[in-house]
């Protein structure tokens, strides 16, 4: 583990590359942030979201459910997690992950 420094330097040129509409690049930083601070649940989040840009959606669900295990009370991940659900027509899934964001 190198830390949250080098975790927020991976983050920031993650959404750099993602901004620049490079999800690959952008997935690949943000590999980079969670390889750094396995507590990171920022970059889970921002990993599980340009996973999903990108068409990998089971490992968009996985990047995001991790997240929501290092902070459980943090409601984006969850979001996310509906809104991933509901790009592979889970919409119970969906529901369920939605209710745990308002319960947040």
């Amino acid at each position: 583990m190198l830390g949250r420094g080098a975790a927020k330097a991976a983050l920031g040129r993650g959404r750099d590359l993602a901004k620049a509409k490079d999800v690959h690049g952008a997935i690949a930083a943000y590999r980079e942030a969670v390889a750094a601070d396995p507590s990171f649940a920022v970059a889970y989040n921002a990993l599980g979201v340009a996973l999903a840009r990108a068409g990998d959606l089971a490992g968009s669900e996985r990047a995001l459910l991790e997240a929501t295990k290092v902070n459980p009370r943090w409601a984006d991940p969850w979001v996310n997690l509906g809104l991933q659900r509901m790009r592979a027509e889970d919409r119970e899934g969906a529901a369920q992950a939605w209710q745990y964001a308002v319960e947040r």
